[in-house]
């Protein structure tokens, strides 16, 4: 692998979960001996972050920036093959701006059970794809995907730390403003109708991490609003989240549809924070009825969610895990508290690639 070239297409700007994932696995491929070549496909900022990859070589650095500028595979120029294999990170129709090498390797995500029909045509172009869970994997093979696809899990960044003592703030939940609907925003909320004695007795509020107008006119109308606080923000950067998970007192994510999920591995493995969240698509990769630290929440069968299907998600269900969470809050703090120490090092970035199949699956393009 030492003599290997990888060309990166990827987005390295800012600090949502691609760039997050691009530079971590962009580093561990450097550390393993791979050569690397890095190339922006975001037309709007072309390598803006290029130099927050400290792992790609100097060299690497001045000659893709250069290229960056010259260049976007949106325009009249389109970037040049290089040799060996490329690998792609992000959406499948970004697939048809690469030059074909000996081998594409593409990483998509999909949260969904059904994917639109241009990802499978773009991914059926691809020698091999990589997605975070087998979730991801079910979707994509469901839609009519016929190449391989390897799951390669999602880990912890090093920001996430377990925090010191105990924390004793407002519930926090994160929702989407791209699309709400995947995050079970909507049932929590209502959910907090059955729980809001236990709530002023627990002397804290849900405070939702949101930039959906929706949303907000949505909490804006319950009746138990005095318990709930719209944050116009995002979970930003590692550094940042982690910030916010460690004045938590939980972390509420009853995703109905999640890729993969990270948050409350985040919070619960890395920050020892405890979670109510659903153990479905994507969170099913980390957690299960049983998890120390986790109250679970129950989700049903298929139904209509995002244009697609996504488990179904009950209220009543978030409000019972709710409850129990917050009667038992000091045992279920405790225990996430011990465990985080114990199991954070099994889902460092290092540690979750080095157990999955992406060096054997370049090794075989």
């Amino acid at each position: 692998m030492s003599s290997k070239t990888v060309t990166f297409y990827g987005h390295f700007s800012g600090w949502s979960s691609y760039p997050t994932v691009c530079k971590a696995i962009t580093r561990w491929l450097h550390d393993q001996g791979v050569d690397l070549l890095l190339c922006d496909l975001r037309p709007e900022r072309l390598f803006d972050g290029v130099e927050d990859i400290p792992q790609a070589s100097k060299a690497t650095h001045r000659g893709v920036a250069q290229r960056a500028r010259q260049q976007t595979p949106f325009g009249s120029q389109s970037v040049p093959a290089m040799p060996g294999t490329s690998l792609l990170f992000g959406f499948p129709p970004w697939a048809g701006a690469i030059p074909r090498h000996a081998t594409a390797v593409g990483y998509h995500v999909g949260d969904v059970d059904v994917i639109p029909q241009v990802w499978t045509h773009y991914m059926n172009q691809e020698d091999i794809i990589l997605t975070p869970s087998k979730w991801c994997r079910s979707a994509f093979l469901r839609s009519g995907v016929k190449r391989p696809v390897e799951v390669v899990q999602h880990g912890i960044s090093n920001a996430f730390q377990p925090r010191g003592g105990d924390a004793y703030g407002d519930l926090i939940h994160f929702c989407s403003a791209k699309d709400p609907a995947r995050k079970g925003t909507v049932e929590l909320i209502a959910a907090l109708e059955g729980v809001r004695d236990k709530m002023l007795d627990f002397g804290a509020k849900l405070r939702v991490y949101s930039a959906s107008p929706a949303v907000e006119m949505f909490i804006a109308s319950r009746p138990w609003r005095d318990i709930i606080e719209v944050k116009q923000d995002t979970p930003g950067t590692p550094e940042s989240m982690a910030a916010k998970l460690w004045r938590a007192s939980m972390v509420v994510q009853p995703s109905r549809a999640e890729g993969y999920g990270v948050i409350p591995m985040e919070a619960l493995y890395g920050c020892g924070v405890p979670v109510v969240a659903t153990s479905c698509t994507g969170h099913a990769e980390y957690l299960e009825a049983e998890t120390p630290g986790a109250a679970i929440v129950p989700t049903g069968s298929l139904e209509p969610c995002s244009g697609a299907r996504a488990p179904s998600l009950e209220p009543r269900d978030i409000q019972k895990a709710l409850s129990t969470a917050l009667s038992n809050y000091w045992e279920l703090a405790e225990a996430a508290r011990t465990r985080a120490p114990q199991i954070r090092p099994e889902w460092t970035w290092d540690a979750v690639l080095s157990r999955s199949g992406l060096l054997r699956a370049l090794h075989c393009a």
